[in-house]
């Protein structure tokens, strides 16, 4: 688990789910706009505050990820290094890297018309496009965002801002002094006015998108990957393979925002 966790940075971001025992496709709700409301009934016996809550019933495919390799029968009983272990090990890293790829094209595919904001060239300026988009998911779905997902040169660029006197305003020492966030630069991490900066080398480098976790789901096969093994008597061959079962939906696109990181 925490092999295929530490390789899908996108997806453990958001909402994960498991697949149901049967079936094809996982149906599911998307939510168009949230205008439900609770508020104080003053006086007693007048009509409670009233709202909707408008979304559509979807469906979306469960698809097959997997992949496979072969040695022969002499290398799995005769060789005296066992490699095996780390041929299944890159299996799963493989299709970690696939099935976040997944979510990566669903989320890098929703339309931004209307809500990507500036957050670029100053702190004041990322505050604001921060603040704007905060607002956005909010106003559109009652929630908070929860973190930034980022490519390379959006991170770069985020954890470049500069004070006008040309002094970073990332926190480099951890010392907090005057600064606007944290930033582990070899480790692909930091933290801006207090969320967190998720890292992911598959996004395209200048993608950041300020979401909450539940603005998609990735439903996915207990156990996945799961192993297979089988033998080939007439090749003296041996054949090994992973694979899962997953599905990903966008259930709440206004609770992600992009914004443009590129001045």
């Amino acid at each position: 688990d925490t092999l295929i966790n530490n390789n899908r940075p996108t997806v453990s971001a958001f909402t994960r789910g498991a697949l149901p025992a049967t079936g094809l496709q996982v149906e599911y709700i998307e939510i168009d706009s949230n205008t439900l409301d609770v508020d104080l009934q003053s006086p007693e016996n007048e009509e409670l505050a009233f709202g909707n809550l408008s979304f559509e019933v979807k469906n979306v495919d469960i698809k097959t990820y997997g992949g496979y390799t072969s040695f022969s029968r002499q290398y799995v009983e005769r060789a005296t290094i066992d490699t095996l272990d780390q041929v299944f090990r890159g299996l799963t890293l493989a299709y970690a890297n696939a099935t976040n790829k997944v979510l990566i094209d669903l989320i890098e595919g929703l339309s931004y018309t209307g809500k990507t904001f500036q957050a670029h060239t100053n702190a004041t300026t990322v505050a604001k496009g921060i603040a704007e988009g905060s607002a956005y998911i909010f106003n559109a779905t009652g929630l908070r965002p929860e973190f930034i997902v980022a490519g390379t040169t959006a991170y770069v660029n985020l954890v470049s801002i500069a004070a006008g006197d040309g002094r970073l305003n990332m926190s480099a020492n951890g010392d907090g002094t005057n600064t606007i966030g944290s930033a582990n630069i070899p480790g692909l991490s930091a933290t801006l006015f207090g969320l967190p900066i998720i890292v992911d080398p598959q996004l395209v480098a200048t993608t950041a998108l300020l979401a909450n976790s539940a603005a998609a789901t990735t439903w996915e096969s207990a156990g996945a990957p799961v192993r297979l093994t089988s033998d080939d008597i007439t090749t003296l061959t041996d054949s090994v393979s992973v694979y899962g079962y997953m599905a990903a939906a966008a259930q709440r696109p206004g609770a992600i925002v992009a914004l443009d990181v590129v001045a």
